[in-house]
């Protein structure tokens, strides 16, 4: 019986209970402010990076998940520092920042005063404004509202890009620190992948996507040269799991998800942005024949 199979297997068994550079940029300078202890947790830390940003839900969310990541791989992975701490609560974040009351300047009194009387010239507005009955009268493009939309939606379509480029290069480096920890845990540590795949399955938000990213682990091991015994990861799989979520490879796998959630958001949106802007640009044609 393949690997493969058990995974597939293993993730139907499964019944959850409960359902770019700018960003980047704060992100460090918040995780840096943390971890060089000049903000007392990480929302005060981002807070301070972002009061005067005008950052969006979504941006407040992705600076949240990134320094989160940035504290970790410096306190964790580099500086060899276990000490836990609180991640960074981006909903706490929206919520405060979205509250503050937003500054009105103060009125120029100049246009509340009286204008006083002032006689207007004599015009004749009929001469002014005297068209000949020959001339000819620019047509209206009709097209101009559709030219106006279609640079909208090229806006969005750029954007969709910028970001799908960015969400894989960081979906590239969180796979990888997610196969190493897999293999160390694997061959290192002696845990199943089976029992990784499970715990996986506890902290993400899809029945699918633990059975999908072990089994491409799993295909990376055996290409290596892993053989892994599929009658000892049966036995293990028995044996109860306690599950750590603040675990680096649990860590990673969560990150991973978001990762890819994002992906096909920005792929969503790329798509229909296309898909208008196509519609756009025939209706515009047929306008100006």
């Amino acid at each position: 019986m393949s690997m493969n199979y058990e995974l597939e297997k293993l993730a139907g068994s499964l019944v959850k209970t409960a359902s770019s550079e700018k960003l980047q940029v704060l992100a460090k300078r918040a995780a840096s402010s943390f971890v060089g202890k000049e903000s007392e947790s990480l929302n005060d830390a981002i807070r301070s990076v972002i009061e005067n940003e005008n950052l969006n839900k979504n941006q407040i969310q992705r600076v949240s998940e990134m320094t989160n990541q940035a504290v970790w791989k410096a306190q964790f992975h580099e500086g060899g520092n276990r000490d836990h701490f609180a991640p960074a609560d981006a909903s706490a974040l929206i919520e405060e920042l979205g509250e503050r009351p937003v500054s009105v300047p103060d009125q120029t009194l100049d246009y509340a005063t009286d204008p006083g009387e002032k006689k207007q010239s004599d015009f004749d507005l009929e001469q002014i404004f005297k068209v000949e009955d020959n001339a000819d009268i620019p047509r209206l493009d009709e097209s101009s509202e559709m030219v106006a939309e279609q640079q909208k939606v090229a806006s969005v379509k750029n954007m969709a890009e910028y970001s799908l480029n960015t969400i894989m290069r960081s979906m590239e480096d969180t796979s990888e620190e997610f196969y190493g920890h897999v293999k160390q845990a694997h061959m290192r540590d002696d845990i199943g992948i089976l029992q990784i795949a499970r715990a996986i399955s506890e902290v993400t938000e899809s029945e699918n996507f633990a059975s999908s990213i072990m089994k491409t682990a799993s295909e990376r091991l055996q290409g290596e040269g892993v053989r892994i015994n599929t009658a000892k990861e049966a036995a293990l799989l028995r044996e109860p799991v306690v599950i750590n979520s603040e675990h680096p490879l649990l860590f990673a796998a969560t990150r991973l998800e978001k990762l890819a959630m994002s992906y096909k958001e920005a792929y969503v949106m790329l798509e229909g942005a296309e898909a208008k802007h196509k519609e756009l640009s025939r209706m515009i044609r047929t306008t100006r024949r």
